[in-house]
C-alpha cells in the first residue's frame, strides 16, 4: 500500500498505528528514560497507554468526543514538551512520537471517518399510480 493512500483512505491502519505509537512511547520512556522515570510506577504509565488505546477504539467507533479529547490531550502534551522543558536528546524522540500521534488523529482519513454517513430519505410512496 502507498503511504498517501493510507493517509487519505485508511483510518483503521492509521488508528492502529496511533496505538502502536503510544506503545512505542511507553517502551521508550521505560527503557531509555528509566532513570528519569524511576519515580513513576509502570502501572501508572500503562494505564495511560490503555486510556489512549480506548480513546482510539472510540474514535474507530466514530466517537467525535473521543477524537476531540485525544487531539486536545495530544496538543497539550506537545505544548508541555516544547515549552515546559529543555530540549535534550531524550526529548527529541518524545516530541517526534507525540507529533506523529497528533498528525495521525488530524489525518484526512480519520477526520472523514468521524463524519456520520447521511441516511437516504425513504422513497415517497404516497403518490403511486
Amino acid at each position: 500500500m502507498k503511504v498517501g493512500r493510507i493517509w487519505r483512505h485508511s483510518p483503521g491502519w492509521l488508528l492502529a498505528g496511533y496505538v502502536l505509537l503510544d506503545v512505542l512511547l511507553l517502551t521508550y520512556t521505560r527503557t531509555v528514560g528509566a532513570a528519569m522515570n524511576a519515580d513513576y510506577p509502570f502501572a501508572e504509565q500503562l494505564v495511560g497507554t490503555l486510556i489512549f488505546a480506548g480513546l482510539a477504539w472510540l474514535v474507530w467507533r466514530r466517537g467525535r468526543m473521543a477524537w476531540g479529547l485525544s487531539v486536545l490531550l495530544g496538543a497539550w502534551l506537545l505544548f508541555v514538551l516544547v515549552v515546559g522543558g529543555d530540549i535534550t536528546t531524550y526529548m527529541v524522540p518524545l516530541l517526534l512520537i507525540s507529533a506523529a500521534k497528533l498528525a495521525t488523529l488530524l489525518s484526512p482519513a480519520v477526520r472523514r471517518h468521524l463524519v456520520r454517513p447521511q441516511m437516504q430519505a425513504p422513497p415517497d410512496t404516497s403518490h403511486t399510480v
